[in-house]
């Protein structure tokens, strides 16, 4: 068996004829443990070389073979130890538990007085941790699973029967798919780490559940293989609820799992709203690491409203994890945006801990309450009128980690009434202490708003700058010109989709060489105009 560690944590695995046997966790805690057959012995070992090449690329190190499979659990130590651990299997449960030199076990059928509560003495606290590592051992490889652990508590009693609606931890969400929350919580915990994905994949096949070797097969690069076995199994993989609606839906993978899904507005005929169709796919097992929603209407011209959306979400079961939210994913062939409003979403944001990216884009505006988002990192609020109201809002946040923020602004025509006074609070940026992005997109005002950027406590914090789709002209570039002490220090200031001739545009490209500019709408004679309004 080899071992590999990094700090507290070890890794080790071997293979026994074609069965690969893994245990990994941390020093002083119970192993956890998986084992697989695969076809032959060959193939075991190239999963366990796969397993060892991503361990070594974290950052563990070889240490030597462990003598035996016993061995992965946490080492022995002369220091007085209190532990204590529940493990379930179906109906039977077993609660071991060492306290200095005191070693106990409990053991019996969930719901029902124990059968077995032995406590026993060992001759020094080395002993006693070496009797629990066994029983540990021993308990592992009879099937049974930590659900809980701690410290010694002073009484310890088996939970109460389970009613006949209720299911234990380690439960079938449907028939065939299996749920183990000790692997579902280390894939999340590592997002970018390959090798907890590889770990549950494994263990999803080793249950029969065909989500594991869809994994597998993305996993191991066989993209062609992987379509068609999610095509030969789509009604166990998602069910005939959703089997209607598959041309509507798009769905982003990480380490073989799904991880996101876009869905645009359900078509009328199939008979299920935007909010019926995101409640049915967000509980089924393949959609369980979902952290990213992008949404389509939900409404046809006039009659777009997300509030029911938005509460399916919050409702689900991955609202606690979800990192990204969009609702955006249409265009003027579905409705002018004019004339989509979101709704209400003030009762969702205490729902969504995690989130970091929120888009909206609605020129109908709506309700945001009062945004208190810990994590969020980016908002995105695109409309073609915006109202102070909704400005207000977004002044008002509570959204200390926001670095992302950009208002496309808009007409009067179209509803806007923000004006160069009700930006002074985004102007100070007292709201966001780490704001390094600022896009105030698509406004009517552009040519006065420059000089009052370069006046701005916000501006010197920032990196870059998006002024882009809105109405700068000349007046603007030579605003700009005036105070290029103050933009000079930005990476990129973007100027594109305004009303800006070849020679303006390069006489300020001498000056400030972090221009960006791609298309001009021509040059600034006659009505200008923001890019998107209706």
């Amino acid at each position: 068996m080899r071992r590999f560690e990094l700090g507290d944590k070890y890794f080790q695995g071997h293979v026994e004829g074609r069965t690969l046997h893994l245990r990994w966790g941390a020093r002083d805690q119970p192993a956890k443990t998986l084992s697989r057959d695969f076809a032959n012995g060959v193939e075991a070992t190239a999963k366990l070389d796969q397993y060892l090449a991503t361990k070594r690329a974290e950052g563990y190190v070889e240490v030597g073979a462990a003598s035996t499979p016993s061995s992965s659990a946490p080492a022995a130590s002369p220091a007085q130890v209190q532990w204590w651990g529940r493990f379930e299997h179906g109906t039977l449960f077993q609660e071991l538990s060492v306290d200095g030199r005191t070693v106990r076990l409990v053991r019996g059928s969930i719901g029902k007085a124990p059968d077995v509560d032995s406590t026993a003495e060992q001759a020094d606290v080395a002993s006693a941790r070496g009797y629990i590592e066994r029983a540990v051992t021993v308990a592992l490889d009879s099937g049974f699973r930590l659900v809980r652990e701690g410290k010694v508590p002073a009484t310890t009693h088996p939970p109460p029967a389970l009613d006949d609606d209720d299911e234990p931890d380690h439960r079938l969400s449907v028939p065939g798919h299996a749920s183990n929350a000790e692997l579902e919580a280390q894939c999340r915990a590592s997002p970018d780490v390959e090798t907890p994905w590889a770990i549950y994949a494994d263990w999803l096949i080793a249950q029969g559940d065909p989500r594991g070797e869809l994994a597998a097969l993305r996993l191991g690069g066989k993209l062609r293989e992987a379509e068609r076995y999610l095509v030969d199994h789509r009604k166990a993989l998602f069910g005939s609820e959703v089997e209607h609606g598959r041309r509507q839906i798009k769905m982003r993978w990480r380490h073989g799992f799904v991880v996101g899904i876009e869905l645009r507005k359900p078509d009328p005929e199939d008979g299920a709203s935007l909010d019926e169709t995101i409640a049915n796919l967000l509980a089924l097992p393949i959609a369980r690491f979902v952290e990213s929603l992008r949404f389509g209407l939900a409404g046809c011209d006039d009659a777009n409203d997300w509030t029911d959306t938005i509460t399916a979400v919050t409702r689900a079961a991955q609202a606690p994890y979800l990192r990204e939210l969009r609702f955006d994913d249409y265009g003027r062939d579905d409705s002018e945006i004019s004339d989509v409003a979101f709704g209400d979403f003030s009762h969702a944001w205490s729902q969504l801990p995690a989130l970091e990216t929120l888009e909206i884009r609605a020129g109908a505006g709506g309700t945001l309450g009062t945004l208190r988002l810990p994590k969020l990192r980016r908002l995105v609020r695109i409309s073609g009128g915006l109202r102070k109201a909704e400005l207000a809002e977004i002044v008002a946040a509570e959204l200390p980690a926001l670095e992302h923020l950009e208002l496309w602004l808009g007409d009067p025509q179209y509803g806007a009434n923000v004006t160069l006074e009700a930006l002074s609070r985004v102007l100070a940026g007292l709201s966001w202490p780490v704001l390094r992005h600022l896009g105030l997109v698509n406004c009517s005002f552009t040519n006065q708003l420059v000089p009052a950027l370069a006046r701005s406590a916000i501006v010197t914090r920032l990196r870059s700058l998006d002024l882009s789709h809105g109405t700068l002209d000349d007046l603007g570039v030579e605003h700009l010109l005036a105070n290029v002490a103050a933009f000079h220090h930005l990476e990129s200031i973007d100027v594109s989709d305004n009303f800006l001739d070849a020679g303006a545009l390069g006489r300020l490209c001498e000056r400030l060489p972090n221009i960006r500019s791609t298309i001009q709408r021509g040059a600034n004679h006659g009505e200008r105009y923001v890019a998107l309004g209706e």
